[in-house]
């Protein structure tokens, strides 16, 4: 977006008076873009600014019919383990589709094997109350790589990450791009 003609334009005009405002996780490569970039050397950027409010009871109404679809807690809250693991067994094809709201997630099994395909928008992944009861997801397969998937997936890898929780996982498949280094 910065590296467009316009936006390059408008920001050399207006140097040192736009300001970005950047809202994300404080894990991740988000946190680290102060100074690396060339666009925060023209415009200033604040990553997780604190919000001030000054619209009023407008704004603050709103933000209160929000409150309960806004999943802002920790990984671990999200994502809590279970006591209860392997009680669930395919005896039969079957298939659960997760609705995830613009990514959807799926879990197919049959007797001996069951994947797990796409892990839905929110960062509480769809699929977790019904997955944690697994004691092995056979094969996990990432559709494709976008905002639509990639929110469950990255919560399922760092709740896996930060304890030994279940389900295990077994081979992780995903639809990558290939980037060959660039030679001359």
């Amino acid at each position: 977006m910065y590296q467009e003609h316009e936006v390059q334009r408008v920001l050399r005009a207006y140097e040192n008076t736009v300001t970005v405002d950047v809202h994300c996780l404080q894990e991740g490569d988000w946190n680290n873009l102060r100074g690396k970039d060339p666009f925060s050397k023209i415009s200033r950027v604040r990553i997780n600014p604190k919000d001030c409010m000054s619209s009023g009871p407008a704004l603050r109404g709103f933000l209160d019919y929000l409150a309960p679809y806004v999943s802002n807690g920790s990984i671990e809250e999200l994502l809590e383990s279970s006591d209860v693991v392997g009680n669930i067994r395919f005896s039969h094809p079957t298939l659960y589709v997760f609705p995830g709201g613009q990514g959807d997630a799926a879990l197919f099994g049959i007797n001996g094997f069951n994947i797990l395909v796409d892990g839905g928008f929110a960062r509480r992944a769809c699929f977790w109350d019904f997955s944690r009861h697994l004691d092995r997801l056979d094969a996990v397969l990432m559709t494709r790589l976008n905002n639509g998937n990639v929110q469950g997936m990255t919560s399922l890898l760092q709740r896996k990450r930060m304890d030994h929780v279940y389900p295990q996982i077994g081979h992780f498949f995903c639809n990558l791009q290939v980037c060959w280094p660039k030679t001359n």
